[in-house]
């Protein structure tokens, strides 16, 4: 997580990671100094029509309880990452910036947001990969593709689910979670295999 301290660039670089919800402006703000939020929400109010803000840091510092220099550097935080766009400058006046939105930031930093997860609770992908990665307490996401593998074993929904849960137990433990569905699946043809009636016979 990037703190108050560190620079709007490495803010950026969190882009990519997957999260439960969809990207916002408050991801972002949230990973530059606590002061940000506060102005940019007051900058979106008041900007609404217009979509430009302009409002001196000594008048913002006595409105919200922060020092002068606390809201300056909000000023150049937002305008570095993005949110503001510095549109005039001028000695002793204070600078007029352009208020872009999420939809409009993400356009112009592609690659830069936060991924929402494929299964989060309901609607996305195969509604059992759903079922399974609230099994596994929403750690392991299967892809539709391996959903595809393990459906063509000929297992009933109910049979995958228990044998999920023991495969959880025993070799699931062992595993880093990106190959648990792949050793699932193989988990799954080793209990096909056991059942078929070929296998039954060589076991007798």
């Amino acid at each position: 997580m990037v703190t108050a301290g560190q620079e709007p660039t490495a803010a950026i670089e969190q882009g990519q990671t997957e999260v439960a919800y969809h990207c916002c402006e408050e991801w972002h703000l949230a990973r530059l100094a606590p002061v940000c939020a506060l102005v940019y929400c007051f900058a979106r109010r008041i900007s609404y029509q217009s979509r430009v803000f302009v409002c001196s840091a000594t008048n913002l510092s006595n409105f919200f309880g922060y020092n002068e220099r606390s809201i300056r550097r909000g000023f150049d935080q937002l305008n570095e990452f993005g949110f503001f766009q510095a549109q005039e400058r001028a000695l002793f006046c204070p600078t007029k910036y352009k208020v872009l939105n999420h939809e409009e930031w993400a356009e112009q930093h592609p690659g830069m947001c936060a991924v929402k997860l494929e299964y989060p609770w309901a609607g996305e992908g195969d509604p059992l990969g759903q079922r399974l990665w609230v099994e596994s307490s929403c750690r392991i996401k299967f892809h539709d593709f391996q959903m595809q593998n393990i459906r063509s074993l000929g297992f009933t929904a109910d049979e995958i689910l228990g044998e999920f849960q023991a495969y959880l137990h025993q070799e699931g433990q062992c595993k880093k979670r990106e190959n648990v569905p792949g050793g699932f699946f193989l988990y799954l043809k080793r209990k096909k295999r056991s059942r078929t009636p070929d296998s039954r016979a060589r076991q007798q």
